[in-house]
């Protein structure tokens, strides 16, 4: 007998199905920045951002796309009194503040931020953040009698980081730096650890919200977030208080493929990389395993290929029960990294790191090590 042909039923199912395929692809290809990229809430609420002035910050801005918008952060100088320290008076030596940040959680007021960094986490639970005003993403507020004092700007590689130093009846000796680069939908918080620990050992910390996020203008794209992390860090070494040959980055989930970068362009004394992904394409890829998404993926970060071009150490943090950014990931990453270290973290997930002892702890005994 002969084969018989398939129905037109069947031709037409096959045909709406592939359709709906390419049309949801196509979808995913125009609207994959809206997928990828959560700055919604990652804005500092002006209560915080004002506390952080009254403990010593300086607010910093980075002009960038030809000066159409500035990216919006923080500078906070070593040494500057912590809000711990405004609390309990007196001086705060390294081992005692952490002893106490451990004993009084509440001192971190957004310790639950970072556990909020899924690009598909629309449920980011942030007490402070209800605050969160409809101002212009630019605006900031500037610290009330301190200006007078300030530099007006620091202009250097073509970038101007605005009023950041502080007014010191002497000069100090510039000292070293570290520039945080944070994750998905993460709330930039300066007195969250590891950040007063580091300022009580010395280190001055730089946090700028990438484009698009916190008070920063534009809209986030991976090449933007690339672009925008190299002029924050010749900014930051720019500035007449910082010892332009000793600045670390630190990466947080998506901020582990931004800080890679840096270090693959810039000549960072050292990493610390949290929950890093080998290439952004494959962390989403993880999310949507039934679409072409390495094939369609337009806002690529490859901390893999910006690996083999540093030979800088590095140290990076995984939990072996991650979700957002499976652990095989990190482990593939540093397999294929020479100067970096693998800190196994078992049974912890994406956001639950800090319970543990060896995370930040280890990482700031990382960076006393390869920071002068």
């Amino acid at each position: 007998m002969p084969r018989r042909r398939p129905t037109r039923a069947l031709l037409r199912l096959v045909a709406l199905l592939a359709g709906g395929y390419l049309l949801v692809g196509a979808g995913l290809f125009l609207a994959q920045g809206a997928l990828l990229f959560h700055p919604e809430r990652t804005r500092l609420p002006d209560a915080a951002w004002r506390a952080a002035i009254e403990d010593g910050a300086r607010p910093l801005s980075v002009p960038v796309a030809g000066g159409a918008h500035t990216l919006e952060g923080l500078f906070l100088p070593a040494d500057a009194p912590s809000a711990t320290e405004r609390r309990g008076g007196g001086s705060v030596d390294e081992d005692a503040f952490r002893e106490d940040a451990a004993r009084e959680p509440a001192a971190r007021e957004d310790a639950d931020d970072t556990a909020h960094e899924d690009a598909d986490d629309t449920a980011h639970e942030d007490a402070d953040d209800t605050a969160r005003e409809d101002a212009d993403d630019t605006a900031h507020e500037e610290p009330d009698g301190d200006g007078a004092g300030e530099a007006p700007g620091v202009r250097a590689a073509g970038v101007e980081a605005a009023g950041v130093e502080a007014a010191d009846a002497e000069p100090r000796a510039p000292r070293p730096a570290l520039i945080y680069f944070g994750g998905n939908a993460e709330t930039l918080h300066p007195d969250r650890e590891p950040f007063p620990s580091l300022r009580a050992a010395g280190v001055h910390v730089a946090l700028v919200a990438y484009r698009g996020y916190g008070r920063s203008g534009g809209a986030p794209s991976g090449p933007a977030l690339l672009e925008d992390a190299l002029l924050t860090y010749d900014a930051v070494a720019a500035l007449p208080q910082v010892d332009a040959d000793a600045i670390a980055v630190w990466g947080r989930s998506l901020g582990s493929g931004v800080a890679t970068h840096v270090g693959a362009h810039r000549p960072v004394r050292a990493l610390v990389l949290v929950s890093p992904y080998t290439r952004l394409s494959d962390a989403a890829a993880d999310h949507y395993p039934w679409l072409p998404v390495r094939l369609l993926f337009r806002h690529e970060i490859d901390s893999a290929a910006n690996a083999q071009a540093i030979d800088r150490p590095a140290l990076l943090f995984h939990g072996t029960e991650d979700r957002v950014v499976p652990f095989a990931q990190g482990a593939s990453l540093a397999d294929a990294w020479p100067s970096a270290r693998l800190i196994v973290l078992e049974g912890r997930g994406h956001g639950d790191l800090e319970s543990t002892e060896a995370y930040p702890e280890e990482a700031l005994r990382f960076l006393r090590t390869h920071l002068p």
